[in-house]
């Protein structure tokens, strides 16, 4: 498993061709899955909580073929690309939460070029600064990269790989690119690993980054850094399929998985042809996205890490993981070459067969509120316990009779006048689709005609009585 500190701190990420959707692909259930999750975590900012998971994100997307900056991933005018390109990548570069300062600038450039903006990786962010000018100043005479000028060994082998990943993806050429790639062939150690510098061991992450960052460079598939290094992978791999980040580990990681099916699927191998008895990395990777669930890949079995970071990873993988589909989302080709844009998947529930409808005329004070809905096609699903419904402001929901697919509530005694009923329905990953209606109550009350006419009443006549004598 990869750390900030290491290959997952690169913020690789998709570039955007300008070109026509597709008809939606075949997508495996898993990817649209992992889609519907990165909607419900975008934020208003356009991006994914903050510059370390966003391009990330990016790069998921543009591999699952959507568009970064389609109206389906733009929240009021802001997408993920106006995120990232309105950073000041120097400041975030120095703020401290940044452990890599030159991966930082490959992951940004890989950034810029997912995006379709590879002619602003020389005037990338406010203010705007040349990235790759400044990636360069952490590269070394003999054409590796480090994390700190004054320290060529620091993190030199991890820093190296992206570097490589992030010049290809720019179109560099010549010395600084064959020198970068010449220096990493040289630190495979004796099993054929990789380490993320000198005096550490090999890891599963790392071993597979290095083959796609040698294939950039150039390096045939058939030579022998790159089969003993695909060996080492091959003794790594676990009884379930999958594989761990250092062979030490008791665990099947997500990320170390994806790494390595990126790594086989770049040799032009079948990663589902990895078996171990009746396993393999596909079915291992795919077993840690809970179902049903909110989308989102466990960083292990039973154990959720970092979602924002695993889930991408995964997405990435698991997108060019079939063979002869014509989909290569490994980091020698991807982002530099893109699959085909398809239609977008529509991620929010669709609501339909609303009553009462909007501002609709009642002439009963029992009133019965229903609706119907689905969640779009290749979603987490719909829940229950995801739906809610309030009428004037006061939930109902108790009261209702819900499903997975409908709502039926039924009051009585609604009162005369205008009212206002709203439902709310969630997919599992917290993707919700609101709707507010109203309607207005008027039942007749007719005026009541007495039928009783009382008798007339005629008073008594009083006669006093007759006196004699004289008063005193």
């Amino acid at each position: 498993m990869l750390k900030k500190t290491g290959l997952l701190l690169t913020l690789a990420v998709t570039v955007m061709l300008l070109v026509p959707a597709a008809a939606s692909a075949a997508r495996l259930a898993h990817v649209t899955r992992g889609l519907d999750y990165l909607h419900a975590r975008q934020s208003a900012s356009g991006g994914f909580e903050d510059p370390f998971y966003t391009p990330w994100c990016i790069l998921a997307i543009r591999a699952a073929q959507e568009n970064v900056t389609a109206d389906a991933w733009t929240i009021d005018g802001k997408d993920p690309f106006t995120y990232i390109n309105g950073l000041n990548h120097p400041a975030v570069a120095a703020s401290g939460t940044v452990s890599n300062i030159p991966s930082y600038y490959s992951k940004t450039i890989l950034a810029y070029v997912a995006a379709g903006k590879r002619d602003r990786i020389y005037a990338a962010g406010s203010p705007p600064v040349d990235l790759l000018s400044k990636l360069y100043e952490y590269r070394h005479d003999d054409g590796h990269f480090s994390l700190a000028a004054s320290n060529p060994d620091a993190a030199a082998v991890n820093t190296t790989i992206w570097a490589i990943l992030a010049m290809n993806a720019a179109g560099v050429t010549g010395d600084r690119l064959d020198l970068a790639v010449a220096w990493l062939r040289d630190q495979a150690l004796d099993n054929g690993g990789f380490p993320s510098e000198a005096g550490r061991p090999a890891d599963v992450d790392d071993t597979a980054a290095a083959i796609q960052a040698l294939l950039a460079g150039g390096v045939s598939a058939d030579a022998d850094v790159i089969q003993n290094a695909l060996g080492f992978l091959r003794g790594a791999q676990r009884a379930d399929g999958g594989f761990p980040n250092f062979l030490t580990d008791g665990y099947t990681y997500a990320e170390s998985t994806a790494w390595a099916i990126q790594a086989i699927s770049a040799v032009g191998q079948d990663p589902a042809a990895w078996t171990v008895g009746d396993n393999n990395p596909v079915k291992a990777l795919k077993a840690l996205q809970p179902v049903p669930g909110p989308g989102y890949f466990e960083h292990r079995s039973g154990k959720v890490a970092t979602p924002l970071l695993t889930t991408p990873q995964a997405i990435i993988a698991l997108s060019g993981a079939t063979v002869g589909d014509g989909v290569n989302t490994s980091f020698d080709v991807f982002p530099r070459k893109l699959p085909t844009l398809v239609t977008p998947m529509v991620f929010k529930p669709q609501v339909s067969d609303i009553k009462p409808a909007a501002d609709a005329k009642l002439t009963s004070s029992t009133v019965t509120f229903s609706a119907s809905y689905v969640d779009g096609a290749g979603g987490t699903g719909i829940a229950a316990g995801g739906v809610r419904i309030f009428v004037d402001g006061v939930e109902r929901t108790k009261a209702a009779t819900v499903t997975s697919s409908s709502i039926v509530l039924k009051l009585t005694g609604v009162p005369n006048g205008t009212h206002r009923w709203e439902l709310r329905v969630a997919d599992r990953s917290g993707n919700v689709t609101q709707r507010i209606r109203s309607f207005t109550v008027s039942v007749y009350v007719p005026s009541v005609t007495p039928t009783y006419t009382p008798p007339t009443y005629t008073p008594p006549t009083y006669t006093p009585p007759s006196s004699s004598g004289t008063y005193p």
